[in-house]
């Protein structure tokens, strides 16, 4: 994490002090659950759920905390813009993020068919 806090600042000094890197996935209940980290590509297609086109490629599985998003922007107050890039893994994210909906922000994230 520290390393990604630190290309994160070195990339957007300007706005270091708006941004906060959370060690941890989002989906729609928290707790603990097994990440599936490929290790093919850059790890667009890591995630919670063991992808298909992973089946006969290299993965490892770790334990990782997950919270829901409701939870991590809760101190926040108000949030008018939301950017998601979870890679066709956005529909238990936002079934965690109803407090979040309810303030109606502009939300984008990249959507095709086989999401």
């Amino acid at each position: 994490i520290e390393s990604v806090n630190q290309s994160t600042q070195s990339y957007y000094p300007h706005l270091a002090d708006r941004i906060t890197i959370h060690p941890c996935a989002v989906s729609n209940k928290p707790g603990k659950a097994e990440f599936f980290v490929s290790k093919v590509n850059d790890g667009g297609l890591s995630g919670l759920h063991m992808r298909d086109c992973l089946v006969d490629t290299p993965v490892e599985k770790i334990e990782v905390d997950v919270r829901t998003i409701d939870e991590l922007i809760e101190p926040l107050g108000p949030v008018r813009f939301v950017k998601i890039a979870i890679e066709g893994a956005e529909f238990d994210p936002l079934c965690g993020a109803s407090n979040l909906l309810a303030q109606r922000p502009t939300i984008i994230f990249e959507f095709d068919e086989t999401a």
